[in-house]
């Protein structure tokens, strides 16, 4: 049997170790685009630059949701990324100020 297959010829599923070293494709919504048009030059650069570090697996202060709109976010000082997974897919939905990021 070959060592890349399960007993059924299906490959095997990728594990969370595997994943984490998955690269990612990242994709921004209509309304990230426009958040980031609102956010002073200096914290959008910053932010994208942490949005960009993404693609090569999620590393940072990332938490799941829970009972949110969007599934993970990505907290970057007092700014939220809020993204959804979808396979190898980041779709970045939005980008806001912490205390508006949740309501």
């Amino acid at each position: 049997m070959n060592g890349n297959a399960t007993e059924n010829g299906q490959a095997p599923e990728l594990t969370s170790f595997s994943r984490a070293l998955a690269d990612y494709e990242i994709i921004y919504s209509n309304t990230a685009h426009g958040d980031l048009d609102r956010l002073p030059p200096r914290q959008a650069g910053q932010i994208v630059r942490k949005i960009r570090r993404l693609a090569n697996g999620l590393h940072g202060d990332i938490k799941r949701l829970q009972e949110h709109d969007f599934a993970y976010r990505l907290r970057m000082g007092d700014y939220r990324v809020l993204f959804d997974l979808v396979g190898a897919r980041i779709i970045i939905r939005r980008i806001r100020d912490r205390k508006d990021a949740y309501g």
